[in-house]
């Protein structure tokens, strides 16, 4: 095991999966990672130079014993000869594993090395050409996903090319020279129009909230109505963007335009300290983020286990983000381009518009301690012929990217309220809410139970027609 004396609360860490950890092992042909801090807090007294390797084996032997999977590179615990903590290295040492940072530099910040570095997409040898496209390829893809956090002068890096000892290219990318169109957004001034988003966060599982959040929507609407963008950029603390999700279609002719939705403790302003509520949405937004972190939702994540009703809330905000966009970006209302009154009135279609039956899963529970029990309550939004539409459910494992690992089970009811049929069910009474018994069929899957993270999803089915 490891310890590298971040302390494990710590806001300041965006992720909580390991995605990023195992991106790394990816780009390594021999799955070995090393890591060079310099701190803006001191540990132990010290600040610079704070160094640890990590590397995944599928052997190794040690005085205590013999091991599988990970192993650490730094200094043995006295206590846990197992363990490895973090070492202080000294300047030599750095340039000796081409490490060494800007000794005339005083902010904190990593270095990471991935030995034998292997594009995990491209099997292709790296020449000087591809290298170059390389380096570009990254500088442009942190300059898309973390212009928030350097904007406000929270992150930066620098990009260099070696061909052996000599530097042949290298590229600063800090907020005195960042190009990234979005970046504009932050800076406020004129053209940036700000609106405050309303967002619930429930009462949470550990029993905190609820809270009420003012997420800030902040739009630029462009005067080029030849470009396009129509984006919208979600982040969060770290100011990382979480997601780019389209807004087009808001109204007939809206303006062009590009917004960020500023949540949780990315909220204040930058000489601000953020609120209770600021820090308890950052926490609901990070439970709604899958492994990737590019979306906030209820699907493959711990939203629905640690909020009841957490998904609701998300669709609430979010419809709320779109309505005021559609403000922001229709057109002056103009009766000529709708026609007159009278005239619409006649063209109007009879009916409503079909709801759209959705179902999710509030809660999720083992039963026993060898799971082979899951208990699954589905909550759906209609009410209609609730009883003759067929519920779906689909397990799946979690894995670190993509869809995860499709899991065999068998389904039982757990109450009156629920009639099953093979692999789907029905609602048998008239209550929003019914629990499901699933049972994995671990034997089919090449993993083991006790170290695995399952997903429940549900489909709605059509609805046979009677006849």
């Amino acid at each position: 095991s490891q310890d590298s004396q971040k302390p494990q609360k710590s806001g300041a860490s965006g992720g909580r999966f390991g995605l990023g950890s195992a991106s790394l092992s990816s780009a390594s042909a021999l799955d070995l990672i090393l890591f060079l801090s310099d701190l803006s807090q001191p540990a132990g007294g010290k600040t610079q130079g704070r160094f640890i390797g990590r590397a995944v084996f599928p052997y190794h032997h040690l005085r205590d014993g013999d091991f599988e999977g990970p192993f650490f590179y730094g200094v043995a615990d006295h206590e846990r000869h197992a363990r490895r903590n973090s070492a202080w290295i000294s300047t030599e040492l750095q340039r000796q594993l081409w490490m060494e940072r800007e000794a005339s530099s005083d902010k904190a910040g990593s270095s990471i090395l991935i030995v034998a570095f292997q594009d995990p997409n491209d099997d292709a040898d790296l020449d000087a050409t591809s290298a170059q496209a390389m380096m570009t390829a990254l500088s442009q893809a942190f300059e898309r996903w973390f212009w928030p956090a350097i904007t406000r002068n929270r992150l930066s890096a620098r990009f260099s090319l070696y061909e052996n000892d000599r530097r042949i290219s290298e590229r600063l990318v800090d907020s005195a020279n960042l190009a990234y169109p979005m970046a504009d957004i932050l800076s406020g001034g004129e053209g940036v129009v700000e609106r405050t988003i309303p967002l619930h966060v429930p009462k949470s599982r550990e029993g905190s909230g609820p809270f009420d959040h003012a997420a800030r929507l902040l739009v630029r609407v462009l005067d080029d109505e030849g470009e396009t963008c129509d984006e919208l950029a979600m982040m969060r603390g770290p100011l990382m963007v979480v997601k780019y999700r389209p807004m087009r279609g808001l109204a007939l002719g809206a303006l062009p335009f590009r917004a960020a939705l500023m949540c949780g403790e990315a909220a204040p302003e930058p000489d601000q300290p953020p609120t209770t509520a600021d820090r308890a949405a950052d926490a609901f937004l990070a439970k709604a983020e899958p492994p990737q972190h590019n979306d906030w939702t209820s699907r493959g994540t711990d939203l629905a286990s640690e909020y009841r009703g957490g998904s609701a809330q998300i669709e609430r905000f979010m419809e709320a983000v779109r309505a005021e966009l559609k403000q922001i970006v229709a057109p002056p209302n103009d009766d000529t381009t709708q026609g007159p009154e009278d005239l619409r009135r006649l063209l109007a279609l009879p009916g409503t518009a079909p709801i759209d039956r959705k179902a999710e899963v509030v809660r999720l529970e083992w039963r026993d301690p060898q799971y082979s029990t899951l208990a699954a309550t589905i909550r759906v939004n209609f009410r209609k012929d609730r009883e003759k539409t067929s519920l779906r459910p689909h397990v799946y494992i979690e894995t670190d990217a993509g869809a995860g690992i499709e899991l065999p089970f068998d389904l039982r009811a757990d109450q009156a309220a629920v009639r099953v049929d093979g692999n789907a069910f029905t609602f048998a009474g008239g209550g929003r809410d019914a629990t499901i018994l699933l049972s994995p069929r671990w034997d089919e899957v090449p993993v083991r139970r006790d170290l695995s993270a399952v997903r429940v999803d549900v489909s709605v089915q059509h609805r046979r027609k009677e006849v």
